[in-house]
């Protein structure tokens, strides 16, 4: 703030915290969906260019369930710093009462 003054927004970080996790679900329930329909047309299809969509469907997932675990780390980070600093904040204005 251009006064030197700090204002936080504690609802609004915590809404942003769920806002990421709610994305991550509706991410990771389309991808169900979608790996549910290429299941059905991979279980019919064969050779040396299946087992290669295999490997591939595999890297895909291993990759996807880290990128869903990190965006599940940051809304967990962001909700506790939220945490931490409004303890801080109430702590540092009861030092002024």
């Amino acid at each position: 703030m251009a006064d030197g003054q700090q204002i936080w927004n504690f609802p609004g970080i915590t809404a942003s915290a769920d806002g990421i996790r709610k994305a991550t679900t509706m991410v990771a329930a389309e991808e169900s969906q979608i790996k549910g329909n290429l299941t059905t047309l991979a279980s019919i299809w064969g050779g040396a260019s299946s087992d290669t969509y295999q490997a591939l469907q595999l890297r895909w997932n291993t990759k996807s369930e880290a990128v869903n675990q990190a965006l599940t780390n940051l809304a967990n980070a962001i909700d506790q710093a939220a945490m931490d600093m409004a303890s801080t904040e109430s702590k540092v204005g009861a030092r002024f009462v």
